[in-house]
């Protein structure tokens, strides 16, 4: 089972992301949840931290400055446009959004060569003419998904990487 207070929180950080900001630094208490957000030259940073300690931090912003998980790097011609990382029993845990200058078909081979390289055991691969969806395991705690779909404009995609704690 998922950490709720986790979910809760990874929701919360979620939905302040999207609203953006106009302020250089907001703090707000929800319930037992400490949010603090930060507007800075290269992005927005939100940083929640649960009842419990659980943190989660979310990057946005064209410029954000991103570490990928071990063995999985930005491929040519893409740009991270969002960034949440948080920690969950214990294990650092991604879910990053790119876009790319290619097919979502080339987008997704290209992820799916990264996780195999670096270990991952592919257990479901879907595809359809709206998106291509791989995931797989490393072991019985780590786990990854890359959907990638269509982008904006002719030739181009978007994917969102998870990688970190496998669903139990």
């Amino acid at each position: 089972m998922r950490n709720v207070p986790s979910a809760v929180a990874i929701a919360l950080c979620l939905s302040l992301a999207a609203c953006g900001g106009g302020e250089a630094e907001e703090d707000a208490e929800v319930g037992n949840v400490s949010v603090t957000t930060d507007d800075t030259a290269d992005g927005q940073i939100t940083e929640v931290t649960g009842p419990n300690g659980e943190r989660a931090t979310i990057r946005s912003g064209e410029d954000v400055d991103v570490q990928f998980p071990e063995g999985f790097a930005l491929v040519s011609g893409g740009r991270v446009e969002n960034v949440m990382q948080f920690t969950e029993r214990g294990q650092e845990n991604w879910m990053i959004s790119i876009a790319a200058d290619m097919p979502m078909e080339e987008l997704a081979a290209a992820y799916r060569a990264q996780a195999e390289a670096a270990g991952y055991a592919i257990e479901m691969t879907t595809t359809s003419a709206d998106v291509h969806l791989i995931a797989g395991k490393k072991n019985e705690d780590e786990g990854f998904t890359f959907a990638a779909n269509a982008g904006d404009g002719p030739g181009s995609s978007k994917g969102t990487l998870q990688v970190g704690s496998a669903p139990r």
